[in-house]
């Protein structure tokens, strides 16, 4: 299972400039998602698009964050690797 670190608190534009996502949406499926403190399970899936590209992303409690998406505030782990 992978989990989403949080390294810092976000801003509103953190999450505009990586994801798109409110502050408020992103931190109420965090917390829902929560396993410790700043620690959330999330799903990772791996498809193909319409236009035939693999697809490889996280999602939390719907919100859809691209695997290659890199910022000082947050860190993707998977306890497999």
């Amino acid at each position: 299972m992978p989990y989403m670190i949080i390294n810092r608190l976000p801003t509103e534009q953190d999450l505009e400039e990586c994801f798109s996502l409110e502050l408020h949406s992103f931190s109420e499926a965090f917390n829902r998602c929560s396993v410790a403190p700043f620690v959330a399970k999330v799903e990772f899936n791996n498809e193909v698009d319409d236009d035939g590209e693999q697809w490889e992303r996280y999602e939390l409690e719907g919100w859809t964050m691209s695997k290659g998406t890199e910022a000082d505030w947050f860190t993707f782990v998977d306890e497999n690797n």
